[in-house]
């Protein structure tokens, strides 16, 4: 009992110094940016042994402790940058979009890589890193082809000009910082939703035939009388309290594993929807900023005004400028030979 107490106090004592470490993250980006607050505001943290670093589902950041530790003892600068990371996914709504992409690898690549724009574009000390060549290549390259980099138009790119497999590891190398196994699949729809897996154990459990489905035996048909001859009986002695089969009791709903995915807790879209208005707050405040932070929040404005930004197609312009009017034509069953007739006579 010792060992057990021991063990939990342990787990908890985990979780408090991950919540305690990444709070110091969330007041650092607090207070040199202070435009982000509420989206600073939008997302909680759960421990979770399921990733071996930090992701997010829109509603919580998932961290393994070892990693966020690890990573705070080498530089708080890298853990504020990967916090601001894993916050402008949600602010893009990468997660919800990834389910229409068939190409997950490259869904994820192009959604790191627009990220990454962002903040080596913003001049925040914090985040601040060196410019690699490498990737200055990229967002050269990217830039000329794509104009405003958004993980839509990125992933179009590669899409159409496919990276060789050595190109495509190193772009994932370099760009890749957060775990995106939480975030939505395009199986979700085929299979359930994927974060909602049950594990291995339950499936074993649910495929067991339960005690309380009603049994095809027909040996079953025939001790009915005898049943029904001992309910009056039962009826007339005292009721004694009848546990109900283990197998029988109705099983509690399994919660979703929190390390694969929360999205199908919640509304998803009212989910999205909040992120929504968070991004077009956030792009409101930082128009209302104006020149005086242009340098702190770097592209990031630029991009939020690109990112809900619609195409439309002509031909729906098009069709919105038609009117709708009556073209006269012969109308065969109405047409009167009578007249027709009386005209060939008189007329000729």
């Amino acid at each position: 009992m010792t060992a057990k107490l021991e063990r939990m106090r342990s787990h908890q004592d985990l979780i408090d110094f991950g919540n305690r470490i990444l709070n110091e993250a969330r007041t650092e980006l607090y207070i040199h940016l202070r435009f982000m607050a509420r989206a600073l505001d939008s997302l909680g943290y759960t421990m979770d042994l399921a990733t071996q670093s930090m992701g997010t589902d829109a509603e919580t950041i998932h961290y393994n402790p070892n990693f966020v530790f690890s990573l705070f003892l080498e530089s708080p600068q890298k853990l504020d940058r990967l916090y601001l990371h894993i916050l402008l996914h949600c602010v893009f709504r990468h997660m919800f979009s990834s389910d229409q992409y068939e190409d997950k690898a490259l869904w994820d690549l192009a959604a790191d890589i627009q990220v990454e724009s962002v903040l080596d574009s913003m001049d925040v000390d914090i985040i601040n890193r060196p410019a690699y060549p490498f990737r200055e290549e990229w967002y050269a390259r990217l830039r000329g082809e794509c104009r405003v980099l958004t993980a839509e138009r990125i992933y179009h790119y590669f899409h159409l000009n496919k990276p060789d497999l050595d190109t495509l590891q190193m772009l994932t190398l370099e760009f890749h910082k957060c775990d995106h196994q939480f975030w939505k699949r395009l199986e979700d729809g085929k299979q359930g939703t994927r974060g909602a897996e049950t594990p291995p154990d339950e499936l074993l459990k649910n495929e067991t035939p339960s005690a309380s489905e009603p049994s095809e035996d027909p040996a079953s048909e025939e001790e009915a009388p005898k049943e029904a001859s001992t309910s009056a009986s039962d009826a007339a002695s005292p009721q004694k309290p009848n546990p109900t089969p283990p197998a029988s009791r109705p099983k509690e709903s399994q919660p979703p594993k929190r390390g694969t995915g929360a999205l199908a807790r919640v509304n998803e879209k009212e989910l999205e929807e909040r992120w929504k208005d968070t991004a077009e707050r956030l792009e409101t405040e930082l128009t209302t900023f104006g020149a005086e932070a242009s340098e702190e929040f770097g592209s990031l404005s630029f991009v939020l005004a690109a990112q809900d930004r619609k195409e439309t197609d002509f031909r729906e312009f098009l069709e919105k400028l038609t009117i709708v009017r009556e073209v006269t034509h012969v109308d065969p069953d109405s047409f009167d030979y009578g007249f027709y007739n009386y005209g060939m006579e008189v007329y000729g």
